[in-house]
């Protein structure tokens, strides 16, 4: 039951989140620095910050673990959805600029980096974001 709570809450997130904050990304994006400036759109957006948990304590701002975890699961398919949906010429030239394996590659590792940044964070929102955009990460 609380998972599907967590899902429904991220689902509204994704689908009243302003176009411009794309679950997506394009052919240059780095993992690691997609993943932060979600996270930081994440961090200042009212559906997305409550269905990530996020809230101040003692002046830092933490997220929750298990709803962090549940969007890293839902990740992929908002970012195919959305892809879907930006191209909208219909669903064999959905995703023809990268191929469907080359761009599934990017999602999963754009969410591999997000979630290979978590044990370190201590659930704070700035050092993951952080970790993210640390140099090497991909």
């Amino acid at each position: 039951k609380m998972l599907s709570t967590q899902a429904d809450a991220l689902a509204f997130a994704f689908a009243s989140r302003p176009r411009e904050t794309a679950m997506s990304f394009g052919p240059e994006d780095r993992p690691g620095s997609r993943a932060a400036e979600l996270m930081r759109w994440a961090a200042q957006d009212q559906e997305a910050s409550a269905a990530l948990g996020i809230n101040s304590w003692e002046g830092k701002v933490y997220f929750n673990a298990e709803r962090f975890e549940a969007m890293l699961e839902l990740w992929p398919a908002f970012a195919l959805i959305e892809e879907a949906i930006s191209r909208h010429d219909g669903p064999s030239d959905a995703l023809a600029p990268y191929g469907a394996s080359e761009f599934l590659d990017k999602i999963l590792a754009t969410r591999d980096a997000a979630a290979a940044a978590l044990p370190g964070s201590e659930y704070l929102v700035d050092k993951l974001i952080a970790a993210l955009e640390a140099p090497g990460r991909s």
